[in-house]
C-alpha cells in the first residue's frame, strides 16, 4: 500500500544528511574552476570525509565527482598552456 510518503537517504548514524542533490552542479561548477576535491569540499561547507562518504552514498554525486575530476584537469592543462 502506497501512502505517498517520501523516503529519505539514511545517513549511518549522527545527525540528518545534509546531501542535496544540487550540490552536483556546484561541484562541476567549482571543478571548471580548477578546484580539488579539498576546495570542492570547503565550497560546499563539509568534510573530504563526507564526500567521500555522499560518494559511497549517491550514485549522481559520484558521477559528479568523477566529471569534476576531468574538468579539474582539463582547467589546469589550459592554465599550462597560458
Amino acid at each position: 500500500m502506497d501512502i505517498g510518503l517520501e523516503v529519505l537517504p539514511v545517513c549511518r548514524r549522527g545527525r540528518p544528511c545534509r546531501y542535496n542533490s544540487a550540490y552536483c552542479d556546484r561541484v562541476l561548477i567549482l571543478a571548471a574552476e580548477g578546484c580539488g576535491k579539498a576546495e570542492i569540499a570547503a565550497g560546499l561547507g563539509v568534510s573530504v570525509k563526507t564526500l567521500n562518504a555522499w560518494m559511497a552514498a549517491f550514485d549522481d554525486f559520484r558521477q559528479a565527482m568523477s566529471e569534476a575530476k576531468e574538468l579539474e584537469y582539463a582547467w589546469w592543462l589550459w592554465v599550462g598552456r597560458k
